[in-house]
C-alpha cells in the first residue's frame, strides 16, 4: 500500500528560517544531500514550530500538495527545479531536512512566489498538466495556498514547508 505524504505550512520568521538553514547547512552529506538537523533532533525542532506557532500561521493542504505540483510545474516531485516559484510554493527553496522533508522559502523570496502563483491561469494548468483531484479541490486548495503566500507577504514571514 502506498503511503500517502501530508503538505503544511508555516509562517515563520526570517530569522527563524534564518536559524534553520544555518544549523542544516553544516552537516552536508558525502551523498550530496544534507543530514542537516539531524544530529540536532530535527524532527523535534520542526514539530516545535507547529505547536508554537498559531493555527492562524498555518495551512495544511494534506495529501493534495502532489496533485497542485503537478497541476502548476508538470512535474512530479522528483522534476522540480530549484528557483521556479511554483514549484518552490509547494515544497520550499532551501531544505532543512529530511524527515519530515522540509524546506524554508526567505521572507525576501515570498513576494516573488506569491505574485508568481497568483498570476497563472489554473484552469489552463490543468488542461495542460492534468490533475490528480478534482478540479474543484484544486482551484480551492490553490485559492488557499495564495491566500496563505499573500499573508505571508503582507506579513513580511518567511514560511516553513513540511512534507511528511
Amino acid at each position: 500500500m502506498k503511503q500517502t505524504l501530508c503538505a503544511e505550512y508555516l509562517r515563520i520568521s526570517d530569522a527563524e528560517a534564518a536559524h534553520l538553514v544555518e544549523v542544516a547547512a553544516p552537516a552536508d552529506t558525502t551523498e550530496g544531500g544534507t543530514a542537516g538537523l539531524v544530529a540536532d533532533g530535527a524532527e523535534k525542532i520542526i514539530l516545535e514550530h507547529f505547536v508554537q506557532v498559531p493555527e492562524e500561521n498555518a495551512l495544511d493542504i494534506d495529501t493534495d500538495w502532489e496533485s497542485l505540483l503537478r497541476t502548476l510545474t508538470g512535474n512530479p516531485i522528483d522534476g522540480q527545479a530549484l528557483g521556479d516559484p511554483l514549484a518552490e510554493a509547494i515544497l520550499g527553496a532551501e531544505r532543512v531536512c529530511r524527515k519530515p522533508m522540509s524546506a524554508v522559502i526567505r521572507a525576501n523570496r515570498v513576494g516573488e512566489v506569491h505574485q508568481t502563483l497568483a498570476s497563472i491561469d489554473l484552469s489552463a494548468r490543468i488542461a495542460d498538466n492534468g490533475s490528480l483531484i478534482d478540479e474543484s479541490t484544486a482551484a480551492q486548495r490553490y485559492r488557499e495556498l495564495v491566500a496563505f503566500y499573500e499573508e505571508a507577504k503582507r506579513s513580511g514571514d518567511a514560511v516553513l514547508v513540511a512534507i511528511s
